[in-house]
């Protein structure tokens, strides 16, 4: 897990996920306010790593503590209950055949927040990439996610 103060971006076609990507950017898109749509944001992590990942975005979510987290299990390749993070561990949890690729954030202050996750292993596929950024783009567009 980095240490360093992350930076956020949203993810370009040069960010190929089989490429050695720098840890040290949280590659996440959210929109403007919480609750206004299907969905609430994107997250691109770096690999299919659960532990490393979750943990750095809990360790630098820009919007609030993350308490807890619900992920879609067939996007990682080992499933845990707890992830370490900078302030210690926390409690995530999955259904076993959940395949929606949406991560749920429960934030400290009860809100929950719903990411739609591309997962490293799938944005391989260059059609899939361009259709995760074109999902960055109208969120930063219109501040609200598309179903």
């Amino acid at each position: 897990m980095p240490t360093s103060q992350a930076s956020i971006r949203t993810p370009t076609l040069t960010d190929a996920p089989s490429d050695a990507a720098e840890h040290g950017v949280l590659r996440l898109e959210l929109a403007h306010t919480f609750g206004n749509g299907p969905l609430d944001g994107a997250w691109w992590p770096h690999s299919s790593d659960l532990q490393q990942e979750v943990g750095d975005l809990v360790d630098h979510f820009p919007r609030g503590r993350i308490d807890h987290l619900i992920y879609s299990r067939p996007d990682w390749a080992a499933p845990a209950t707890r992830v370490r993070t900078a302030r210690g561990s926390i409690k995530i949890g999955s259904f076993p055949r959940d395949d929606t690729h949406v991560v749920l954030l429960k934030l400290a202050s009860r809100q929950v927040v719903r990411q739609r996750e591309f997962a490293s292993l799938a944005v391989r596929n260059q059609a899939f990439l361009r259709a995760a950024l074109a999902y960055c783009e109208l969120l930063r567009a219109e501040g609200t996610p598309a179903p």
